[in-house]
């Protein structure tokens, strides 16, 4: 038991002040960075693209789609850009703390859309619909 706490206990004071405002030398994390970050980019555009070509019709998949894209494109750009700053090791902009906290923001950003604007989605895709079956059966002849 003494052993899990000490190794905890490292782990923790891992992640001190140092830790975050540190520029680290490490070049195969700053690769691994960067690859993840345009692997990102490149996941969301051919997200983006599916829900703009499977949709064509519906503007609403095609607003959702573009509510998703853009904000994610750019922190995923700035992902980029941070790596970066880190591998050229400028001061302050190579700092651990700027990486995690776009990580950060991108995954709340993400579960945001999910949850918000997905329900939102529902909601007016239900609401389309119900307008579409009042004009389909109130049509004048």
């Amino acid at each position: 038991m003494n052993n899990i706490w000490n190794q905890f206990l490292v782990f923790i004071n891992r992640f001190s002040g140092d830790y975050f405002f540190s520029t680290p030398m490490e070049t195969m994390m700053v690769w691994i960075l960067i690859g993840t970050f345009l692997t990102f980019c490149i996941v969301v555009f051919c997200f983006y693209l599916y829900l703009r070509l499977s949709h064509r019709k519906n503007k609403l998949y095609q607003e959702y789609a573009k509510s998703f894209f853009w904000p994610n494109l750019t922190f995923g750009t700035i992902g980029l850009f941070l790596s970066f700053f880190r591998y050229e090791n400028i001061d302050i902009l190579s700092w651990r703390l700027w990486i995690y906290l776009n990580i950060l923001i991108i995954i709340v950003f993400n579960v945001w859309i999910l949850v918000k604007k997905r329900s939102e989605l529902d909601d007016s895709i239900a609401k389309q619909q119900t307008k579409k079956r009042k004009e389909k059966w109130l049509t004048k002849k």
